[in-house]
């Protein structure tokens, strides 16, 4: 059928296959959606736009091995956990375009999530928001991202993550029904939801737009 109808929480949604959107019952603005890609392998990751001026397009992904200085960054991160047995960047000029349109001011962290997939399909449609295990999402309905790796591990039986850069904003504590972050008593919509406000280690967030995938650990 090119129309479907379900129900995620208490939110009730249509996809049109036709035309490629989704939307909200109750919400008048559509969205446009894809298929996911079919998972590529690091080797046989081509490039989806060739050519001299391949790297200005707009659809331009690229996968490879980091640099000294790259290792030494997500380094950081992993803290205490075994050097990483394979570390890819990962890059979406798509997908950093989307991101690029917060303002530079905006609270930003480097999260981890675990890795779905392939390097080559997360460099071509980022994270979705069903990427995140259901036995993961404590907190909300969204993307659950957490700042120690130890807890995104215990959700990767195959011990690859991603290292995301995340826009988190202002947030509150999430509750496992939340389909969206909630309104503040000031009127204003919190970015996303977290596990503990004052020392907050797992971040929900909704919008996947708000997520880029920076780099793919295999550990």
């Amino acid at each position: 059928s090119e129309i479907q109808h379900f129900r995620i929480s208490v939110s009730d949604f249509v996809l049109l296959f036709g035309g490629m959107q989704m939307k909200e019952d109750n919400c008048r603005n559509m969205r446009k959606i894809c298929r996911r890609p079919i998972h590529r392998s690091v080797p046989s990751c081509a490039r989806a736009v060739t050519g001299k001026d391949a790297r200005n397009h707009e659809y331009y992904t690229d996968v490879r091995e980091v640099t000294e200085k790259e290792r030494a960054f997500v380094a950081k991160y992993l803290k205490s956990q075994p050097i990483p047995h394979k570390i890819y960047s990962i890059s979406s000029n798509l997908l950093e375009k989307q991101f690029s349109r917060h303002s530079k001011d905006t609270h930003t962290r480097f999260l981890f999530h675990p890795a779905v997939g392939s390097p080559a399909a997360v460099a071509q449609h980022g994270l979705l928001l069903d990427d995140t295990p259901p036995a993961m999402r404590k907190y909300g309905t969204g993307l659950h991202l957490s700042r120690d790796v130890e807890y995104s591990i215990h959700f990767a039986p195959a011990r690859r993550l991603l290292l995301c850069k995340a826009v988190v904003g202002e947030y509150c504590r999430g509750k496992p029904s939340d389909t969206k972050p909630p309104i503040s008593e000031f009127g204003q919509q919190f970015h996303c939801c977290v596990n503990n406000v004052k020392d907050p280690e797992v971040f929900v967030l909704y919008d996947v737009m708000d997520v880029i995938p920076r780099f793919w650990i295999e550990l």
